[in-house]
């Protein structure tokens, strides 16, 4: 699998896959991505997107699931059978409309990714959502 990656003006780090795996491409800027989440500071990349995918990916092959690891507005990422495929929401048994890649390539490629997105925002793995409030019983 090639691909390059490309910085923005907000220095947001994207990957781009060659051209004969466009669904993976999409569902890679869909599903992962590199914007900060939701409630995390602002201010460049965050890696937290990619570190859940791997999370995702590992569990999911750790249970031996095909239940998607990470999805987007229209795409989700499952792995299964030694690979990692992008799939449309709304065409999930299409299989014309599949991308697949070994799962130890995908790995690499997240990996890969995290590194440069570190390479340009050091702080990058810091860009986490605040944990969520605990609320506590008063004595009672």
């Amino acid at each position: 699998m090639e691909y390059e990656f490309t910085v923005d003006a907000e220095g947001l780090v994207a990957v781009a896959l060659s051209a004969d795996l466009p669904l993976m491409g999409e569902a890679l800027q869909d599903s992962i991505g590199t914007h900060p989440p939701v409630g995390a500071a602002k201010g460049g990349p965050s890696t937290y997107w990619i570190d859940e995918a791997l999370k995702g990916l590992r569990a999911r092959i750790e249970d031996d699931s095909d239940e998607p690891f990470a999805s987007g507005n229209m795409t989700y990422l499952r792995a299964g059978h030694g690979v990692v495929e992008a799939r449309y929401d709304y065409a999930p048994d299409d299989d014309q409309l599949v991308d697949a890649v070994p799962v130890d390539e995908f790995v690499d490629l997240l990996g890969a990714w995290r590194r440069r997105v570190l390479a340009e925002s050091p702080t990058a793995d810091q860009h986490k959502p605040p944990p969520p409030h605990v609320w506590t019983m008063p004595p009672g």
